[in-house]
């Protein structure tokens, strides 16, 4: 399910599943994803914070709506049924948006827009500026993306584009080749560290 989310959104459920356990909770909620998406060291959580929404102002919140349990959680936490939809609906945002990956700016888009009542009281008891915070998740998301395009572009030419060698062979081997263009392909070939190469093909050129 999680395939296709990046390190920090894992980062993120993991740091649900802590939060839940912290407070003995035999559940997890929408509240505790987004205080796991406030634990992440990531651009998305400071995009949080600097809006407003802060770790320990949420916690607290969520410690007087839901004090600590005296009964431990259970071993591995369960979500509540309409709670697993977040990761869903996440991954369909960042399609929505032609995003390759899920990331933490998705997880706390969806959560920040999913009703829960707690989370919207909180965003209320805060001042939060909703529509803010959810335009500077979009803009943050779609700076990644964009940084992972031009990445991934560079690395497909990169790959593709013929070694210096390969094309000052491939100009010795055609007689269409003039001068000039040896001339270049030759010095690309020396500038690269392969001047022995080059002068081989030099000498057997006026040989």
């Amino acid at each position: 399910m999680f395939e296709n989310y990046t390190k920090d959104a894992r980062k993120a459920i993991f740091h649900t599943q802590e939060v839940a356990r912290s407070l003995n909770h035999p559940a997890i909620d929408a509240y505790h994803i987004l205080l796991g998406v406030l634990k992440v060291d990531a651009k998305a959580a400071v995009i949080l914070r600097s809006n407003g929404l802060a770790y320990d102002a949420t916690m607290r919140y969520v410690q007087n709506k839901h004090p600590v349990l005296s009964t431990p959680s259970p071993a591995k936490i369960p979500y509540i049924l309409h709670v697993m939809s977040v990761f869903d609906r996440a991954h369909t945002r960042a399609a929505s948006l032609s995003h390759r990956v899920t990331d933490l700016e998705h997880i706390a888009l969806v959560v920040l827009s999913s009703g829960n009542q707690d989370i919207t009281a909180l965003m209320t008891l805060l001042q939060i500026d909703t529509e803010k915070i959810q335009r500077d998740l979009v803009e943050s998301a779609q700076q990644k993306a964009n940084a992972e395009q031009i990445i991934r572009v560079t690395n497909i030419a990169r790959n593709t584009a013929p070694s210096p060698l390969a094309h000052a062979l491939r100009l010795v081997r055609s007689e269409a080749t003039t001068k000039e263009q040896l001339t270049k392909a030759l010095t690309q070939l020396i500038q690269t560290g392969d001047d022995t190469i080059a002068i081989r093909i030099i000498q057997s050129l006026e040989a």
